[in-house]
């Protein structure tokens, strides 16, 4: 978690340049990349070390969360909605030259643009989701997608070595 504090916030590091997003994605796109980021930690954390350590390690950063106040509590409620966004499958779009794997970074994206608070695309029924998904802005999505691709890189490009070398020891 200090990794992830102390560095630019992940609106700017990773969405601008070739995927620019609007100001008014912000907060949307800093709680699910720092999720996203806790989530692939997490991951490696299992990888490692097996499921009662990354429970214990869970444990500890939502304790952490919790302390910080309301951005921990957003970070910690985008948390879970990435966990139900990563319970779907994989989604496959029929295209000219055979089908297109969908990346789970897209399910994880269109999740918190329609179901986080702090999202512009918020809605509040569900029933409403597909209709809103029409309205999102050119190419949000993918922008979105792309940021979330980034986060989970840089966690694993920094992390992997040192808990492989940390489980060897």
């Amino acid at each position: 978690m200090a990794h992830l504090t102390r560095r630019i916030d992940p609106f700017d590091r990773y969405c601008r340049g070739d995927c620019a997003l609007e100001e008014s994605y912000r907060a949307v796109v800093n709680a699910g990349a720092r999720a996203y980021q806790l989530h692939t930690y997490l991951d490696l954390i299992e990888q490692y070390f097996g499921p009662q350590t990354r429970y214990l390690v869970y444990a500890h950063q939502l304790d952490a969360l919790d302390g910080v106040g309301e951005p921990g509590r957003t970070v910690e409620k985008t948390l879970e909605l990435i966990m139900v966004a990563l319970g779907t499958t994989a989604i496959t779009i029929p295209a000219y030259h055979g089908e297109v794997e969908v990346p789970l970074e897209m399910n994880i994206a269109l999740l918190l643009l329609l179901d986080a608070p702090q999202s512009p695309d918020f809605v509040t029924h569900p029933a409403r989701r597909p209709e809103q998904i029409g309205r999102i802005g050119k190419d949000v999505d993918w922008c979105f997608a792309q940021c979330l691709t980034c986060g989970r890189e840089e966690i694993a490009d920094a992390f992997a070595p040192m808990l492989a070398e940390t489980h060897l020891a």
